[in-house]
């Protein structure tokens, strides 16, 4: 801590200093109007002394009696504070001088002439006075001064003023110092306190009755540290609550089975619970997101990337990122499935995002080999449905040569509709599967959305009457033209068409496209069963049925959501519960 200067003296030092300057300058003038007064004293004095003078000679100048002019200007000088005496002619010639001059040339002409009184030099006045005959001027007498009576007569007023000044300041600083320690004393009554509750003793309490503002700043001082005393117990429960509460918090963390970890926006890794397959918790946090992305398959690295800048773009969640990493030392393929979140302040703005990564390797193994038994299942199931067929298109023809052809037509037309079904289901299951593992892949070429959704909708109108329904077509007038698979594209809105018929018994089936700001929009509504909340996700899931009674294998929903997906899109269901109806709807990019 620096020097410190008592606050008593800070307000009476300047105090002082003013009243002090205050009766410097009182004094400075009252001596200067008093030496003004004493000067024009002296000076009205010299005057008459020399009036009187020259009025006494004046009859002998008539007469020119020099020798009684010469003895009243010696008898002049050998006055009191007189230094010399002449008389001058018009001209300026000297006439008469005094003969106790030491020296003529000490009263040297004045140019010029002296009028009246005035100073010749520091320590001589001088005084002219007319000798006249009435109005008439015959010459002039001229008395030299000291000035001396008039120096000491300023200087002993000069003496008694300045010790009364000083006097005065003293007194006044003095009254000064002890009125400002006096209203002051509470002030360092209060530091006292202050110093007391520092040092830890927060019952001490202010106690000052001055009946003035320090009284109100005691008071309101009192109220704080009561409020801050209260504050700091409330604080102190409630640290031992958050202490415990961050010890369960902990526990949870660092055992969970998932990694769980926080990135910064600029993509810095703030927190991570556990360490990956292979890495070390503490190497991680070292080296950063780099190090970590450096074992993912570069597929991996651009989904991870384009998830994080989904994140900070829309401030939404990325669920269920599927990445593949790569064991450090095995080499073995790890997978993991993680989910973003953001994470954002009180004022809204995004502080971080939070990952939870989960190894699904064991769940991704299991789901890959039964992809695989299905795409086996399906791709030996073809040949001998295909077989089949062939067998009820040869039993057809032959039956029709028989006159037993009739009566067995339906029997047979039931066989052929449910091996077409079969195959139908067989040729979803393998699509399907060649589009999870990217064997298929989209071709791009420019299409029209509005022709592909004509077509479907022609080729599938039969179907919809066939079931005594509307077929609705409420399609955009714009071109809505892109680049995309139609094929592909048809496989997707017919699949959503049938799925719309299948599960309506009356009402309508309505397909409507529209632009939709950069993107395209298709929707297939529906008037049928609905879905509940809780399935609007779970109907896009493989072989998902509500009810074993549904017809199909729950293929054709999620094909189409992997044929969006694979355009850039996305797809999802909307629906108000049971009995309301659904829509379907389909994003595209332009």
């Amino acid at each position: 801590m620096g020097y410190q200067v008592s606050l008593r003296y800070k307000l009476a030092l300047p105090v002082w200093i003013f009243v002090f300057l205050i009766l410097a300058l009182l004094t400075h003038t009252t001596i200067r109007l008093i030496r003004e007064f004493v000067v024009q004293a002296f000076q009205a004095r010299i005057l008459s002394e020399a009036e009187t003078f020259a009025d006494s000679i004046k009859v002998d100048f008539l007469l020119r009696n020099f020798s009684s002019l010469q003895t009243h200007v010696d008898w002049l000088a050998s006055l009191g504070d007189v230094r010399g005496a002449r008389i001058i002619d018009l001209e300026g010639i000297t006439i008469i001088k005094s003969k106790l001059q030491s020296d003529l040339n000490e009263f040297p002409p004045t140019d010029p002439p002296l009028i009246g009184a005035e100073a010749v030099n520091r320590n001589l006045y001088g005084v002219a006075v007319p000798l006249k005959l009435g109005t008439r001027r015959l010459a002039r007498l001229e008395v030299f001064f000291s000035s001396q009576s008039l120096e000491a007569t300023v200087r002993e007023i000069y003496r008694g003023r300045i010790f009364f000044s000083f006097l005065a300041g003293f007194a006044i600083a003095v009254i000064t110092a002890t009125w400002t320690w006096i209203t002051i004393r509470p002030l360092f009554r209060l530091k006292n306190t202050v110093q007391q509750i520092l040092k830890g003793r927060t019952d001490a309490r202010a106690k000052i009755h001055t009946g003035d503002e320090i009284e109100d700043l005691a008071e309101a001082f009192n109220e704080m540290v009561n409020r801050l005393q209260q504050s700091l117990k409330n604080l102190r429960a409630r640290s031992e609550a958050l202490e415990e509460s961050e010890e369960k918090y902990r526990i949870l963390v660092e055992n969970a089975s998932d990694v769980i970890w926080l990135l910064s926006p600029e993509g810095q890794i703030v927190f991570l619970s556990q360490g990956f397959s292979g890495l070390q918790r503490q190497t991680l946090l070292k080296e950063g997101l780099p190090l970590l992305l450096s074992f993912h398959t570069d597929e991996s690295i651009q989904k991870f990337e384009s998830a994080i800048e989904q994140v900070k773009d829309t401030k939404t969640a990325v669920l269920h990122l599927d990445t593949t990493y790569h064991h450090p030392e095995t080499h073995a393929e790890v997978f993991y499935s993680t989910n973003l979140t953001p994470v954002f302040s009180r004022s809204g703005e995004l502080k971080g995002i939070q990952a939870v990564s989960r190894d699904v390797t064991e769940l991704k193994r299991i789901e890959m080999m039964k992809d695989h038994l299905i795409r086996d299942v399906a791709h030996e199931l073809k040949t001998p449905v295909a077989k089949f067929q062939m067998a009820l298109g040869w039993l057809e023809k032959e039956m029709e040569k028989t006159s037993a052809g009739e009566l067995l037509k339906e029997v047979l037309d039931l066989m052929k509709r449910n091996a077409d079904l079969l195959m139908r289901i067989i040729m979803e299951i393998m699509d399907l599967s060649r589009l999870e593992s990217g064997a298929d892949r989209i071709i791009r070429k420019e299409c029209n959305l509005n022709d592909i959704l004509y077509r479907v909708c022609d080729d599938l109108e039969p179907l919809a009457k066939e079931k005594r329904l509307q077929m609705e077509i409420k399609l955009s007038r714009e071109t809505l033209s892109f680049l995309g698979d139609e094929e592909k594209l048809y496989r997707l809105f017919s699949n959503l068409v049938i799925n719309a018929v299948k599960f309506t018994s009356k009402g309508k089936v309505l397909v409507e496209s529209l632009k939709n700001g950069k993107n395209l929009r298709v929707v297939v509504r529906d008037t049928g069963i609905g879905l509940e909340k809780e399935d609007l996700e779970r109907v896009f899931d493989r072989f998902f049925q509500k009810t074993p009674a549904t017809h199909g294998m729950g293929v054709g929903l999620a094909l189409a959501r992997e044929i969006a997906v694979l355009h850039g899109g996305q797809i999802w269901a909307e629906s108000e519960g049971i009995g309301k109806g659904s829509a379907f709807i389909v994003e595209l990019p332009q």
